[in-house]
């Protein structure tokens, strides 16, 4: 039997890239990984990274 890749390895892969997109705006920003909060200057949100930035574009892609 052929065991199926798990969504949360995909997701993985997917969250360091899209952790510096906004998810209010989608202005990208270069960021360390050590950063854990996300300020965006196009838009003025600031926001914990991956709790909530990351989480949101994971949803809307």
């Amino acid at each position: 039997m052929k065991r199926k890749e798990s969504p949360r390895l995909q997701a993985g892969e997917y969250v360091n890239r899209c952790s510096k997109t906004s998810s209010n705006c989608g202005n990208k920003k270069d960021m360390r990984l050590g950063v854990r909060t996300y300020y965006c200057p196009g838009c003025g949100r600031y926001i914990d990274r991956n709790c909530w930035n990351a989480s949101v574009n994971i949803l809307n892609s």
